[in-house]
């Protein structure tokens, strides 16, 4: 017997999850057929979502606090 997960409410398609994480379709498509490390994604009948909160998460643990020369990575110098 398979086991059903529960689906998130808060589904957007493809297009929408690219405006959010600010990658293009094409990747988010790339990556659901040969990366792993890609966001989670539903696929309903021909139709895939992603969650709104799973995205958030996502970007959020792809974040990184490196420093470099005293430097913040990702932050302007003034």
């Amino acid at each position: 017997m398979r086991r059903v997960e529960k689906v998130p409410a808060d589904l957007v398609d493809t297009r929408e999850a690219a405006e959010l994480t600010g990658f293009s379709v094409r990747t988010l498509c790339k990556w659901r057929c040969v990366r792993t490390d890609g966001p989670r994604f539903w696929k309903l009948g021909r139709r895939v979502r992603y969650s709104r909160r799973e995205l958030s998460e996502w970007m959020d643990s792809h974040a990184v606090h490196a420093v470099s020369g005293g430097i913040h990575v990702g932050k302007e110098s003034r």
